[in-house]
């Protein structure tokens, strides 16, 4: 994969237009490490020589007094040959929005990057709802309300999307976006005479018009954990979200035609470490009889946890994954294939690491991401992980612990 961004210089506060190419310098300060077979790793051998592990040293050309802070990050393949990445960024001791960025790759071509001028401010979501489309939502900073951009095509100019959502959120929590066919589901916390609600709002036209905000469920289930929203399109004309509610017990709701939204039967032990994130996974089609879920989560132990239900035995059961320790926060999961499956997290020493099943192995087998070099993320905070369908890749971002203008860029190839 290239990895040199293309150059273009703006000022970070030039924020009049919508999308503006931006001078981003990638820059590996420890060296590019391509991971070698080490005899100690036994059966993953053959899978680890794919890794490959740098740093990125991301910003606008300002002067070295102003510290530039990485927020959380979210990354999407609008189609198998392209690659997006988005954060919001801020700068300490000016008094200005932060600032949305994405980089985007696609195969025989640089990274670029535009920086946009979002205002933005807690959670944001990435979609691609058919090929080459992309949608970035998150929370404005000053009316704390939803608004988005989008495109359609990597040529494509970003146009505005939401203007914003009739109901405020909390500052600084997360939000989850689904889509399926021209449908998009946006999901997100009450605030107000609404606290401590699911409320949900969705568009049927492809984000052209969304329907008014609803309530999924209210504080009498336990509230909800601001940072544990994260929903997934499950089965044909059947979506179902799942959050941690105040208590750390697991929640759900699923949608069908004939009976709209209905509580699921899921684990209803307080077991779920509250400041966790939620990730799920469908690594089957929609439309194949046979689908499978799987969500993902850190426990009160400190552990990483599943819940995962097959369509051949439809109820949902639990275990855990790996006996490495977990930061709560920020996790992932990506499937490259049907047969596979992986998680990522980090521990409080910053250490990457991540957990892989495969149907023929059987079993979820965990190490430290080959190749970091010494390299840390700061614990919990700001993870993505994205798989290109039909590409057997994987490709992910963390925060750089110790310095928070730097992002360490990982990324693997099955060939």
């Amino acid at each position: 994969m290239k990895s040199i961004f293309s150059i273009s210089l703006v000022s970070l506060l030039a924020t009049a237009a919508l999308a503006t190419p931006v001078d981003f310098l990638e820059r590996p300060t420890n060296g590019s490490d391509s991971y070698s077979v080490d005899e100690n790793n036994g059966e993953l051998h053959a899978r680890a020589r794919g890794w490959v592990v740098e740093t990125w040293e991301v910003y606008p050309r300002l002067p070295k007094a102003q510290a530039i802070e990485l927020t959380r990050l979210s990354s999407i393949s609008p189609s198998p040959n392209c690659i997006s990445l988005f954060y919001v960024m801020g700068v300490a001791g000016i008094a200005e929005p932060q600032n949305g960025i994405t980089h985007h790759w696609c195969e025989g071509e640089n990274w670029t990057s535009n920086l946009f001028g979002l205002n933005a401010n807690g959670g944001i979501a990435s979609i691609s709802n058919f090929p080459g489309h992309e949608e970035l939502f998150y929370v404005d900073k000053d009316q704390v309300r939803i608004r988005s951009i989008r495109r359609d095509g990597p040529k494509a100019k970003w146009q505005r999307g939401i203007d914003q959502l009739s109901t405020p959120i909390p500052p600084h929590s997360g939000i989850a976006a689904v889509s399926f066919s021209s449908t998009i589901e946006l999901f997100y916390p009450g605030t107000g005479s609404r606290q401590g609600y699911v409320m949900h709002t969705y568009s049927s036209d492809a984000g052209s018009g969304w329907n008014p905000n609803q309530v999924l469920s209210g504080p009498d289930w336990g509230g909800v954990s601001t940072k544990s929203l994260d929903p997934i399109a499950a089965l044909s004309e059947h979506q179902q979200i799942f959050w941690i509610t105040a208590l750390g017990v697991l929640e759900s709701r699923y949608w069908t035609p004939s009976s709209g939204w209905t509580r699921s039967n899921i684990d209803k032990a307080a077991n779920a470490n509250t400041a966790s994130s939620i990730v799920t996974l469908q690594r089957s089609s929609a439309t194949k009889e046979g689908s499978n879920m799987n969500f993902f989560y850190v426990g009160q132990d400190n552990k990483i946890w599943q819940g995962y239900w097959k369509a051949d035995s439809p109820t949902w059961k639990f275990s855990k994954i790996s006996d490495d320790e977990a930061i709560p926060g920020a996790i992932a999961a990506v499937s490259m294939h049907s047969q596979h499956q992986e998680v990522f997290w980090t521990n409080r020493d910053g250490m990457l690491k991540h957990a892989y099943w495969t149907k023929t192995q059987g079993k979820w087998i965990t190490e430290t991401v080959p190749g970091l070099g010494g390299r840390q993320c700061l614990p919990g905070r700001g993870l993505t992980v994205v798989a290109r369908k039909g590409k057997e890749s994987m490709e992910g971002w963390c925060r750089l612990r110790g310095d928070p203008s730097k992002l360490i860029h990982f990324y693997y190839y099955a060939f």
